[in-house]
């Protein structure tokens, strides 16, 4: 910016907020809302109750990575659909990845990312038994 410009600023806003232990499933740049989720987590030593399953198209373009993993360590997967490499699991989510990832729908399903992917994975996660109301999304 230049200086004499303007910056319009709003209050903060969203839906997503936590609500106990449960499981992560985030594309791209949707980990931005629980980036500061995690950290408070950390504070309160309630981070080893999360898991996170998290999908890039390149290990270059993971937000946070080093953060994340000493976080949460072997809860920590993360998925490259482009490119892949050691440490790094590739493919997509979908159905099949969740049904051989996740065993326990008694925790909330924290869902963010493109609009399309947070409708199919919300779909997804219904079928394998998380009720609507453990299913946490921007609305």
């Amino acid at each position: 910016m230049k200086a004499g410009e303007n910056l319009l600023m709003s209050d903060p806003f969203g839906t997503i907020s936590y609500k106990g232990p449960g499981i992560f499933i985030v594309a791209g740049a949707g980990i931005t809302p629980f980036l500061s989720i995690f950290r408070q987590l950390v504070l309160d030593r309630t981070i080893a109750e999360q898991t996170l399953i998290f999908s890039n198209k390149t290990p270059a373009d993971i937000i946070c990575e080093k953060e994340l993993r000493y976080y949460l360590n072997s809860r920590c997967h993360l998925i490259c659909t482009r490119e892949s490499g050691l440490g790094y699991e590739k493919g997509r989510i979908d159905r099949n990845y969740l049904e051989k990832t996740l065993s326990d729908t008694g925790h909330f399903a924290y869902i963010c990312g493109p609009d399309k992917f947070v409708e199919d994975i919300n779909i997804i996660v219904k079928d394998m038994g998380f009720s609507a109301e453990s299913v946490v999304y921007e609305k």
